[in-house]
Order: C-alpha cells, then structure tokens, then sequence
C-alpha cells in the first residue's frame, strides 16, 4: 500500500467512557500497548474529569484502531498514551491521530515522554524508532531527562517551548505526592 493512500483514510474519534459497547476490546489494546511500570490502571484513566483529561478511542469504520489519552494543565497537554494496533502500524495511522491531536492544540504545548533512547537497552531499536517517529511529527527535545517507576524518560515537546517547572506542575496535579518520585537529570546519563 502506498503512504499517501493512508493519510486519506477517515477516522473517527469517540470519547471512552465505562458504558461503552466495546470497552474490552479498548481496555485489551491498551493493556496490550503498554507495559505494566508504564501503566496507570485503567479504571483510573476512565475516572479522571474531563476538565483534567481526554480519552478517546480511534476507529476508521466501525474497527477500533487506536486509543489516545491526554492530561490537561492551563499550560500544558500530556499525551499520556497513543497507540495503533500492531497489525496496523506502519500504515500512517499514528500520523493522522497525531495530527487530530495537534489541531486541538488550543494554543498549549503538547508534551510527551518516551523511554529514553539508549544503546545498551535490549529494546533499542524499539526505543529509536518510536523517538524517530515523534521528531518526523514535530516533536524536539525540551532537554528534560527524568527516572521514574523504573524507567529513563526523555520529554519531547510540539506546539511551544516546556520548561522543567510546567512540567513538574503538571505531574503533581496529575499524580499528586508519587510525582516528588521522579529524580530529574540535566541530560542523558546513558
């Protein structure tokens, strides 16, 4: 299939609430999408008010796609989780619900923290592509570094400059006194 081709696609956007027909099959790609240290429990994300967050669920037709969940701040977006199922990456599904996202901006940055990228990591190749994949979309580096449950973060940032203070507003407000966790590095260590 040619790239262009997929860029044309419809998609449909429909918010994930606990009445919905097919919240298995949701709740089953994003258990399937992420990994469990990475995870904030589900029944959580469908608490959160829509005053502090978005979750949506992505479909082309009646097939589910993808799923997106964002945290709002007055300064900020977090795109907190963004997937596309595995049979379908590589299609520009990813690209188009990035896109969505972008023109909901309302004049705020987005933020988005991936594993940091490092050589010695079993899953590096994984880890490249996915930051390839946010910078081909816009995204830079906001030189943030951070460790976290586990796990190196870099923050990546579309639509305005971050800087570490938004960004630690946002994590209390999201994740209260478990955010004073994050130790915070003035660049890669690895």
């Amino acid at each position: 299939m040619e790239w262009g081709s997929e860029l044309n696609k419809e998609l449909r956007y429909e918010r994930i609430r606990k009445d919905r027909h097919d919240l298995f099959s949701v709740r089953e790609l994003y258990e399937r999408s992420f990994p469990t240290n990475e995870r904030i429990p589900f029944h959580i994300l469908l608490r959160k008010k829509e005053s502090d967050a978005s979750f949506y669920a992505v479909y082309e037709a009646d097939e589910l796609i993808g799923l997106y969940h964002i945290f709002l701040s007055e300064e900020l977006l977090y795109l907190s989780y963004i997937c596309i199922r595995e049979d379908l990456k590589d299609r520009g599904y990813g690209t188009m619900v990035l896109r969505h996202i972008h023109e909901k901006l309302e004049g705020r940055p987005i933020v988005i923290d991936i594993e940091e990228v490092k050589q010695q990591d079993d899953n590096y190749i994984e880890e490249l592509r996915r930051r390839h994949f946010y910078v081909k979309n816009g995204y830079v580096s906001t030189g943030i570094f951070y460790h976290f449950y586990d796990v190196d973060y870099e923050l990546l940032s579309y639509g305005g400059e971050v800087s570490r203070q938004m960004w630690i507003d946002l994590t209390l407000k999201i994740w209260g006194k478990r955010a004073k966790g994050a130790r915070y590095k003035e660049k890669s260590e690895g």
